[in-house]
């Protein structure tokens, strides 16, 4: 119960820094020992108020099955916790775009103490800008990084591709199930 209530506090104090925008907060048991990060909530978590229910929640989902296991036994959040989004000309309409580096910056505390609180053996990371944020790094390369485990003080840090990246890149398919063999045997290993 303590976890909840010291998320449920750093998740006011986030809403209240960022209370103009369509915020979605970290979805699952505290109490587990995954915690996957992606990089902000999309026109679909906005609408669900859930993280990774979009197209890219779907290949997550394939990914999870893969791994044996279920969306509950992961907790599962953003590094950014409001959509980014950019508004077409044209249409008026709302889409998706980057993160810049201050918003990393500016989320990074939140998303650090989310970590603390919830105390993970693994932190899985989808994608660059959940890496940059963790690490504190404004560039990297995700083909330096992906499917190699880092030990940090607390927990080992698993960056992997954005399992949207798969939809516009195909060749990375068989990347990322290496990936995820890699990481599946980690989980065996700290998980016991």
């Amino acid at each position: 119960m303590e976890k909840y209530n010291r998320l449920n506090k750093l998740y006011r104090e986030y809403e209240n820094k960022f209370s103009n925008e369509e915020l979605v907060m970290g979805d699952g048991d505290v109490n587990c020992s995954l915690l996957m990060i992606g990089e902000a909530p999309g026109k679909d978590e906005v609408i669900q108020k859930k993280p990774f229910v979009g197209l890219a929640g779907g290949k997550l989902k394939e990914f999870i099955d893969y791994l044996n296991k279920t969306r509950q036994d992961f907790y599962v959040t953003n590094a950014i916790k409001y959509r980014l989004y950019k508004i077409n000309s044209l249409t008026n309409r709302k889409s998706n775009r980057p993160a810049k580096v201050n918003e990393i910056k500016e989320s990074r505390d939140t998303l650090l103490q989310e970590i603390t609180i919830i105390k993970p053996a693994v932190v899985i990371t989808l994608g660059a800008v959940p890496l940059k944020s963790v690490l504190g790094i404004n560039q990297l390369a995700m083909k330096d990084y992906h499917g190699k485990a880092i030990k940090k003080e607390q927990y080992i840090l698993f960056p992997l591709y954005h399992p949207a990246s798969l939809i516009y890149n195909r060749d990375l398919l068989p990347v990322y199930y290496e990936d995820l063999d890699r990481l599946n045997k980690l989980i065996k290993e700290v998980t016991k």
